[in-house]
């Protein structure tokens, strides 16, 4: 029986919905791989009791991912997307997957057409526990690995307001295997929680790299972030406008980079508290008076053009 087809509005469809064990897949993907896949996820109706044919066009599809595709683009797509494999585990089994078994490009009309694996239906219909997480801020952040951490940030915030990080576990999912701990941190972990606050996504969290930290000797095995709802409904505070400028920059002081965050506002007496932490990841706090961060928030502003 050939599959029902389906040409869908992309504009009207915004929620990504996975089963949480695809959410945890592992495999290395780039982040206009992920911008594909995403996308044709968000096609799946609530309705739909089979995979089908989803159709976009590819004029929505950039517009929908602020980037103009081009055929060579859906070329690289086509031919990565087709090879690429990707593992899902659980307690019981470990199965090995690939996301699409046809794609196809009409020159003519523009519109491009997948079929999703069928073995991937448990993954992605009639769920009843998945993960969710919006379109428009996975197509919003500029790295792979922010992608995918924002999904898993989402899965976790409403259940239990934190997720715990094993460090090998991330390493075999984001296809990372020579990353050590100070790479996760910085090229993950920090670029994402950089990221979420920078595209005002509707998650952000917090850690604290030296109570958060569970080690093993002298290796870190796992680290724990807090998840917090953006939107002032978080459990502790909403940061001002200003505040959450702050947290999102990068301060370069010389040849040395320092990631700003806030901890304690005085606004009162025109002070703020900030914690800093340099390029070999150590703590410092000082007080800076409003204007003073004014003028570092611009010169942090002309670092990034």
């Amino acid at each position: 029986m050939d599959k029902k087809e389906y040409k869908t509005d992309l504009n009207k469809r915004n929620t990504v919905r996975v089963s949480k064990e695809l959410n945890y897949f592992r495999g290395s993907f780039t982040k206009l791989e992920l911008d594909f896949i995403y996308s044709f996820i968000t096609q799946i109706k609530d309705t739909d009791r089979e995979l089908s044919n989803y159709k976009i066009n590819i004029k929505e599809l950039s517009k929908k991912m602020n980037k103009r595709l081009q055929e060579k683009d859906i070329e690289y797509l086509f031919d990565t997307l087709m090879k690429k494999e990707f593992k899902v585990k659980n307690k019981k089994e470990l199965t090995v997957y690939s996301f699409f078994t046809y794609l196809s490009f009409n020159k003519e009309t523009k519109e491009l057409t997948v079929d999703f694996n069928t073995r991937l239906k448990p993954h992605l219909i009639d769920l009843k526990s998945y993960a969710h997480g919006n379109l428009k801020y996975i197509h919003s952040f500029r790295s792979e690995y922010t992608k995918r951490m924002y999904m898993l940030c989402k899965q976790w915030l409403e259940k239990k307001g934190s997720i715990i990080l094993n460090i090998d576990e991330i390493k075999e999912m984001f296809g990372v295997p020579n990353y050590n701990y100070a790479d996760i941190k910085r090229r993950i972990i920090e670029k994402t929680r950089l990221e979420f606050l920078d595209k005002k996504a509707d998650v952000y969290f917090e850690v604290d790299y030296k109570n958060d930290v569970v080690k093993k000797g002298a290796k870190v095995v796992s680290i724990t972030l807090h998840l917090y709802k953006a939107n002032g409904t978080d459990k502790t505070k909403k940061d001002d406008d200003f505040t959450s400028l702050l947290k999102q920059k990068i301060y370069y002081n010389g040849d040395t980079k320092i990631i700003v965050n806030i901890t304690k506002i005085e606004t009162e007496k025109g002070y703020v508290m900030v914690n800093m932490i340099d390029n070999d990841y150590n703590m410092m706090s000082d007080k800076f008076h409003i204007t003073q961060l004014v003028n570092m928030v611009n010169y942090m502003k002309s670092k990034e053009k």
